[in-house]
């Protein structure tokens, strides 16, 4: 069984209004907004991967909704099983919580992952299975956000470097 029109028709609009915009938050925000009211969810959050020096990895909410304090369990109990590695084969992860209650954690490559939380009928299995490319648009336009930040820092260093090596030429150069 395949895709009906109407769940075509949901993905295409989610699909679409993803784009960078104007930061990181508001991109997530923007695709949060669209996520909840296309798939008729209770709650979405973004979760970006962090790698710490020591090699210890956690999975930080750059937006939800409703608000983080608000989803903080269900977050701490979703991050508890999210991979060490941004391997495809760990996601999506899908679990039903009660009767009604189903939780949705896809991977968004290269940034994190999405929690989906949908009371009610569940998502098809088709649906979330064709969510994987519109997740990949979602996470293209965080990718982005990253990159273009650290561009930012780069040309920050850089200035500062290159102040830094104009003071030393002159007292080298007396010496």
């Amino acid at each position: 069984m395949g895709l009906s029109e109407t769940e075509i028709q949901v993905l295409y609009e989610i699909a679409l209004s993803i784009e960078p915009e104007a930061d990181l938050e508001t991109t997530v925000e923007s695709a949060i907004s669209t996520y909840l009211t296309k798939l008729n969810c209770s709650a979405v959050a973004v979760l970006e991967r962090r790698t710490d020096p020591g090699g210890a990895v956690s999975y930080d909410p750059v937006g939800s909704v409703p608000e983080r304090a608000r989803i903080a369990d269900l977050l701490e109990s979703v991050r508890q099983r999210l991979p060490e590695d941004d391997s495809a084969a760990a996601f999506p992860i899908v679990e039903t919580r009660g009767e009604d209650r189903h939780v949705y954690v896809m991977r968004l490559e290269g940034f994190g992952a999405i929690l989906l939380l949908k009371n009610g009928d569940p998502l098809p299995e088709e649906v979330v299975s064709a969510l994987r490319r519109v997740n990949d648009k979602l996470a293209n336009a965080c990718n982005w956000w990253v990159i273009e930040e650290l561009d930012r820092q780069n040309e920050r260093l850089e200035q500062i470097v290159r102040a830094i090596s104009h003071d030393l030429q002159n007292p080298l150069s007396v010496l």
